[in-house]
């Protein structure tokens, strides 16, 4: 993510989701997350249900790296499952931007 946010300047934001307090702090404890320059939001309950609900149960799932992206008009996308690197990940914000 630090890979590929750079590129985009202020067209897009990351927000990390957590999904309780304790999440949060194992989020932001993370050596490959130190100097994040992102908030980490612990994510209501309804949009915790609602990502399950539409990309199943791993889509809360530290282990699948999931990392969503939301599009101008609100609607929301899954990047495949896995670790991804920077030239991945901005690839597939790309698709998103235009």
């Amino acid at each position: 993510m630090k890979q590929a946010l750079p590129a985009f300047g202020e067209r897009v934001t990351a927000v990390t989701l957590a999904t309780s307090e304790d999440d949060r702090n194992f989020i932001q404890g993370l050596p490959a997350n130190e100097n994040i320059n992102w908030p980490v939001a612990i994510a209501p309950k309804t949009l915790q249900q609602a990502l399950i609900q539409k990309f199943g149960p791993a889509a809360l799932n530290h282990a699948s790296a999931p990392v969503y992206i939301y599009d101008r008009e609100g609607k929301v996308h899954a990047t495949p499952v896995g670790v991804k690197n920077g030239d991945a990940l901005a690839a597939e914000i790309k698709k998103y931007l235009n």
